[in-house]
């Protein structure tokens, strides 16, 4: 649905509870060695799989000679059935338990129960109730265990995250197994991680306290999370007030872990992309590619916060001001020129970075504070003809599309050749028809004025199906040894060896991410082509971008205090020119058999 302009969406969350109701975690009952007769439902049950575990049980109820064992296994298959999703089953079979009479040993069972039927109907005010009386001592520690996450999962339901962890916490004291210690460590500091600063910082118990520790170390994680030093030297302080807390041995690695993934991090993102108009598609794989760098970042969902805005050029100023004013201390986008335009409009200064997605014109003023990313085709043509001059030299045929782009494209190519030190190239522009094209490659392949040294190379502009149509006219009038080389603009991105075979010998930049898939992130790679397939394939290039996007706002200070540091993205090699752009060092390739084969560098040559 379309949001208004300014109106801001929160795109990223924390992770959800590692266990959203009590059934999941459970204690074996206190018994005597020697195996159970409900050893088998008790395995289903471990299993998952517990509506056969309730089948089991309600057949031992049917079986069993004493009146308690036989009230004991109804309540366990309730129990299960509740698990299972089958509220309405659990609710008739526990009330046939109730109605024959509850021992006073099963009355916290009983309560469980009920407590977990209420919250199956959203009623977590009355299963907290349920659970609020006192129980005989006799009462099983595994029940009381369970009755303490059951309170919790009603405070999740409540919206009470910190007393939540506190129900969890307390849960401790009846004792579990290693494992079910681990997993309720991490659900605590799950929870904590959605509290607010404020609500850790109240009413919080002091030290040697556990659940004050919690709170605490929470806090500290919160205050200290992008500042691996003064974090570490807060732990110190934190483990001397609260020696031996269950935490010290299974968090607190992992928290100072984060503050150094996280060092130099932004705390808030603000994302800007269009949602609506000609760029949504391209906007839509920028935006899956960012969140898959934010999940592969090695935070574990502990890292910036992000916030997806919608930007047009009519409301990009509003909703840049209303990003800054809702806490954004870093800003991403936005996507479009025409967006890009209204943001360094009179070079305002900028109160936050901004890493916008595209380029302005090189002689436009910017603030200061904006740095600039983009995929751009002008930077490839440059790329190559650097490279060629070196590695080819001689004089250049340039052959590009009759668009704005190709002009665009082949004058970059020109001025980066004749800057530096080049012979002019001779060029031509082509069209759609054969005939055109043929007499366009004539016309660049003949001989420059006063020169009858042929060409030394050809460089094409063009996309891959306009490449198809000139490549064999090239062949045709030089013949298949004359070097040919392009942008990555000459290959759809995933391979076509039928389409592409025309291609063969055409040497081509492009990002490591398409070149190298079984290298760069093989495992995003493999996601996206089970996932978003449609998607990878026409916008692949475009989720690379998201992806560094992300990637490269933790290494822009880097690269500023560092002329010449360079980080190595999905998309290139990336530098920061004195302009604050990014500039990508690209991959080498060949169609070899209508597939690209990369190259090193230094083979590039014919």
């Amino acid at each position: 649905m379309k949001q208004a302009p300014g109106r801001a969406r929160r795109l990223l969350f924390l992770f959800p509870l590692l266990a959203a109701l009590a059934g999941c975690v459970t204690i074996p009952p206190e018994r005597e060695s020697g195996p159970a007769p409900d050893a088998e439902a008790r395995q289903l049950s471990a299993a998952g799989r517990h509506r056969e575990a309730a089948d089991s049980w309600l057949r031992l109820a049917a079986q069993a000679r004493g009146k308690d064992t036989a009230l004991g296994y109804r309540l366990s298959a309730a129990d299960a059935l509740l698990s299972a999703g089958d509220a309405a089953t659990a609710r008739r079979v526990h009330s046939e338990a109730q109605i024959r009479g509850l021992p006073t040993a099963l009355r916290l069972r009983s309560d469980i129960i009920t407590a977990r039927l209420a919250l199956a109907e959203r009623r977590a005010e009355q299963a907290l109730a349920t659970l609020a009386g006192t129980y005989p001592e006799q009462t099983p520690r595994a029940d009381r265990w369970k009755a303490q996450m059951v309170r919790a999962d009603a405070r999740v339901q409540l919206g009470q995250p910190v007393e939540a962890a506190g129900e969890r916490v307390r849960a401790e004291r009846y004792g579990a197994s290693d494992s079910d210690l681990a997993r309720n460590h991490l659900v605590i500091w799950d929870l904590l991680g959605r509290a607010g600063p404020r609500a850790l910082e109240e009413n919080r118990p002091a030290p040697p306290d556990a659940f004050g520790g919690w709170m605490e170390l929470a806090a500290l994680q919160r205050r200290y999370g992008r500042d691996p030093a003064a974090l570490a030297r807060a732990l110190d302080g934190w483990r001397a007030r609260y020696p031996g807390h269950p935490a010290e041995l299974d968090l607190v690695p992992e928290v100072l872990e984060t503050a150094r993934a996280r060092a130099g991090m932004p705390a808030h993102i603000a994302l800007l992309l269009p949602e609506s108009g000609p760029f949504v598609a391209a906007g839509r794989a920028v935006r899956e590619g960012f969140v898959a760098g934010w999940f592969g970042s090695g935070t574990g969902g502990g890292g910036s916060r992000v916030t997806l805005y919608e930007a047009t050029p009519e409301s990009v100023r509003t909703v840049l001001d209303q990003a800054i004013e809702g806490g954004a201390d870093f800003v991403v986008g936005p996507l479009d020129k025409g967006s890009l335009q209204q943001v360094t409009a009179g070079a305002t200064p900028l109160p936050v970075p901004v890493l916008a997605l595209n380029r302005t014109d090189t002689s436009a003023a910017v603030p200061g504070e904006l740095y600039q990313f983009a995929l751009s085709p002008e930077d490839e043509a440059r790329e190559v003809a650097r490279h060629t001059l070196n590695a080819v030299g001689g004089r250049p045929a340039l052959l590009y599309p009759e668009s704005d782009w190709g002009a665009r494209v082949a004058a970059a190519f020109r001025d980066a050749w004749v800057g530096a030190g080049g012979q002019p190239p001779v060029e031509a522009r082509y069209g759609a028809q054969p005939e055109g094209i043929a007499q366009a490659v004539r016309g660049a392949l003949q001989p420059g004025a006063g020169s009858t040294a042929p060409a030394s190379l050809v460089f094409l502009v063009g996309s891959p199906a306009q490449a198809r149509q000139v490549r064999p006219q090239i062949s045709a009038q030089a013949g298949a040894s004359l070097p040919v080389y392009a942008t990555s603009h000459v290959y759809g991105g995933v391979p076509s060896p039928q389409q592409d075979l025309v291609l063969d010998g055409v040497v081509f930049t492009d990002m490591p991410w398409v070149l190298h898939p079984e290298a760069v992130d093989p495992a995003l790679q493999q996601a996206f082509e089970q996932n978003w397939k449609e998607l990878r394939d026409g916008y692949n290039r475009l989720i690379a971008f998201g992806v560094d996007a992300y990637r490269v706002v933790r290494e822009l200070g880097r690269l500023r205090a560092s002329p010449g540091a360079a980080y190595e993205g999905v998309t290139g090699r990336l530098r920061l020119d004195e302009g604050n752009r990014l500039v990508r060092d690209l991959s080498w390739a060949q169609f070899r058999g209508g597939v690209p084969v990369p190259l090193a560098a230094s083979t590039v040559a014919p």
